[in-house]
Parts: structure tokens; sequence; C-alpha cells
């Protein structure tokens, strides 16, 4: 559960969001339970190859949970949004998906077994919701078997800096990349951008990838590092589709998105 007034604040926030997310086409929950796959090109290339049980933290209404599932044998969504993964369970047995669990809880006290997933998948989205990522990172470590992957995907933190929206914004600088390490944001839904919210304010966490990299290294092997040009939303202007839910501007004055692929290495012990 929540262990901060951050955590608090931005629950509130995702609680409310869940259920206009549910109808909202950004999610493509229709699509999903028909048997069409939510995941951009980019998520596809870096989960190819790998399988087994799969943990997708910060899975919100599990639409790319259940993507996952189609490929592995067992995938765990885990979001600290109740009503987030209750929404994701029904849009599971709707989709007919069985090997797709839900949980919620403290993303840094997962309560699970250590070394019991062979992948964990954390995309688009996660890590401006998470304040201690180092602490995350070695739970995440903990609940990977020996020789197992972490597989990251997300919006680059340089670009980050740039005003973005939904619709597409200009893409101008607003912030600085050495600033602040938690913004305090009012903006409306990403999604319905013309829904009611009553919960406007978030708090995100900024991270550069210096420190992305560094607690990433601290407690894995790093295997690759990725840099693009595209991201899975058109979040600024002049942006075309660049592949399966992918889209790219034709120039970018910084990398729009990033991926590591690392593992917790063979023989090390379980703690």
């Amino acid at each position: 559960m929540p262990r901060s007034d951050e955590d608090i604040a931005n629950l509130l926030r995702w609680d409310e969001a869940a259920a206009l997310h549910l109808d909202s086409p950004f999610y493509a929950v229709r699509e999903v339970i028909s048997g069409e796959s939510s995941l951009s090109a980019i998520d596809s290339e870096l989960l190819a190859g790998l399988g087994g049980r799969c943990l997708h933290p910060m899975c919100h209404i599990g639409t790319d949970t259940v993507s996952v599932a189609r490929t592995f044998s067992e995938v765990v969504g885990f979001d600290y949004s109740e009503k987030a993964v209750r929404i994701a369970g029904r849009t599971a047995d709707r989709a007919g998906v069985r090997n797709c669990h839900f949980m919620a809880g403290d993303v840094a006290a997962i309560p699970v077994a250590s070394a019991c997933f062979d992948v964990v998948f954390l995309n688009w989205g996660s890590l401006v919701w998470i304040f201690d990522l180092p602490s995350v990172l070695v739970e995440l470590r903990r609940v990977l078997r020996p020789g197992g992957h972490l597989v990251v995907v997300d919006q680059h933190p340089a670009s980050l800096t740039f005003r973005r929206g939904f619709p597409p914004s200009l893409m101008v600088p607003v912030e600085d990349y050495f600033g602040e390490r938690k913004i305090s944001v009012d903006r409306k839904d990403y999604a319905e951008r013309g829904a009611d919210i009553r919960h406007t304010t978030v708090i995100e966490a900024r991270h550069t990838m210096a420190d992305i990299l560094r607690s990433v290294l601290s407690v894995f092997r790093l295997v690759e590092f990725q840099e693009y040009d595209s991201l899975s939303w058109q979040a600024y202007s002049g942006m075309v589709v660049s592949g399966r839910r992918l889209w790219r501007r034709k120039s970018s004055p910084v990398p729009l998105s990033f991926s590591v692929v690392a593992q917790r290495e063979p023989g090390t012990g379980i703690h």
C-alpha cells in the first residue's frame, strides 16, 4: 500500500482514472478483449525469445498485461490501485486469458516468494511514479530467478523536460533536466482530455538517465541499452506512425524513449 503523501495523492488520481480509462480508445480495451495486442513494436521486440512466468509491475488496467500473457506461461499484473487491478481482472476474463492474474500493493514490497519469476517487465509511463527507484529495483531483483531478466521501456528522461500532452502539444522545453526530483503537476487526464477530473494534482518522479542506469547496474548485469526516436503515444505535434503503436517526429532534439534489458546473474543468492 502507499507509503508516502506522494503515493497517496497519486493513488487518488489513479483510482479515479481507472474507470475512465476502461472506455478510452487510448487503452484499446475492446481490441485487447477481441484478441489484438496493445504492445508496441518495441515491447514485442524486447520480449521476443523470453518466456516463463512474468511480473508486470505498474500494470494499471492491464491491457498490456493481458497482451503479454498470450506469449508467456503465466503473467502477474501488479499495481497500487485496487480499482485498477479489479478492472484488469475483468478484462482478462472477458478476453478468455486464464494465465493472467492481478495483485495490488506496494511495488517496493511485493507479496510473492523470492526467485519466482523469469521476467519482470516494466513499461511505458512507469518510472515517473517510482520515487525510490533503487529500493524498487532491489525488490524486483528479489522476485527474479537467477538468470532472469528485467526489461524496462519508457519515455526518455530527457524528453520529459518538454511539454507533452494528448492531444499532441508543441515540443517546448519546460523543465530543467537536472532540476527537482519530484514535480507537482496539475493536469487533465492524458487519455481523456475532456473528462472532468476531481483529483487533478499528481506528484511525478524525475530520474536522469544516469540515475536509472546506476540503479540498474547496482543490482543487475546490463545486457542491452537502447535509445529511440519514437514513443508509444502521440505526445508531441508532428508525430507520425512509425510502427505498431509507435509514433515519431521527423526530427527530435532528444531521444524520445529508451529501453534497458538486464539480468540477475546466475548462481547468485536469493536475497
